[in-house]
């Protein structure tokens, strides 16, 4: 990344993240060990008609907080399959839920960002206020898209060359690999697969995560 483009992008994060916080003084920032906010609290700071609504309100306005734009972020939450929205602390004498989670994951052109998510906490009553976000985000707006790819063929030969041929492969996914929420890397394009091998009835089942 370039020196100077970084520079100007960690003062407009900072502008975003200054305003917010001048606009709802009653919202607290809590920040990572590498300075990212990884989470957002306090009094409502975003309405709607729906919690899908007020999320995305949140998302539009305020997303320059991390160094991203609106359209950086697919409907796809953190929850197992990828759901978009999910129900929180139920109430079983209403029967009904207290929050409603809205998760979001960050992209590059349409590429996912290994370990990203945005998750806007949304009270399930009138006006649906979001009252906390969790967040993973990385800010990437100064890194170019490489043209060409990694190989797919070439990642899952890696793997089978160490692995052999009886190991069980998914289907490589293609990733932009910034690190993990414990550690930042220079950003690359990559493939994540998940890959075992043995049988759990006899003891040798192992897993492993390749990117």
């Amino acid at each position: 990344l370039n020196t100077a483009s970084h520079v100007v992008a960690q003062q407009e994060q900072t502008f975003n993240s200054q305003t917010f916080a001048s606009e709802h003084p009653d919202t607290s920032f809590f920040r990572d060990k590498d300075n990212r906010i990884s989470r957002v609290y306090g009094k409502s700071f975003s309405h709607g008609e729906s919690a899908i609504e007020s999320a995305d309100a949140f998302v539009q306005q305020w997303s320059g907080i991390w160094g991203c734009k609106e359209s950086d972020f697919i409907p796809v939450g953190p929850w197992g399959d990828g759901h978009h929205l999910q129900p929180i602390m139920f109430n079983a004498q209403t029967g009904t839920y207290k929050f409603t989670g809205v998760g979001y994951t960050q992209t590059v052109s349409g590429i996912p960002v290994y370990e990203s998510r945005l998750t806007v906490l949304v009270r399930n009553e009138n006006n649906f206020p979001a009252v906390h976000v969790t967040a993973n985000l990385y800010d990437l707006k100064n890194w170019s898209l490489p043209k060409t790819r990694p190989s797919k063929q070439r990642a899952a030969a890696a793997i089978t060359n160490q692995l052999g041929n009886q190991a069980t492969m998914t289907e490589p996914l293609l990733v932009v690999f910034a690190g993990t929420t414990t550690t930042l890397r220079i950003p690359h394009l990559a493939y994540v697969v998940e890959a075992s091998t043995g049988n759990k009835l006899n003891g040798t089942f192992a897993k492993w995560l390749y990117i």
